[in-house]
């Protein structure tokens, strides 16, 4: 007894449905959303954690510039960048290293770290 198997006559365009291509398209958006969030943990591993909390990240920021008696203030309106939240953004005012009194702000964002602005 011989078996024949006879070659699908499907067309080249018939390979290009609607669904393989949605398929297609929502494993791209997937993998290009990983991808996203992949470089965003490498370039700032705090973005997604609840810890440091924005206070502390603004404290942070200032004091490692050498600033002593800091205390942070509320947001400011008008100082940040357009990548930058109002809600994580602080104003603050402190002792630099030479021991003069000064006043800025820090701008910080969802996705990045902390900017301090004189």
């Amino acid at each position: 007894m011989r078996y024949e198997f006879e070659h699908s006559k499907r067309s080249f365009w018939s390979y290009f449905s609607i669904t393989n291509l949605l398929g297609a398209a929502f494993i791209g958006a997937v993998a290009l959303f990983v991808g996203l969030m992949v470089k965003v943990l490498i370039q700032d591993p705090s973005a997604f954690s609840s810890t440091p909390s924005t206070p502390d990240r603004a404290y942070v920021a200032v004091s490692s510039m050498g600033m002593k008696d800091i205390v942070l203030g509320g947001a400011p309106l008008f100082a940040c960048g357009k990548d930058d939240s109002l809600i994580m953004s602080h104003s603050f005012t402190a002792t630099n290293i030479v021991g003069v009194k000064v006043a800025g702000n820090v701008c910080c964002g969802f996705f990045k770290g902390c900017t301090v602005r004189f």
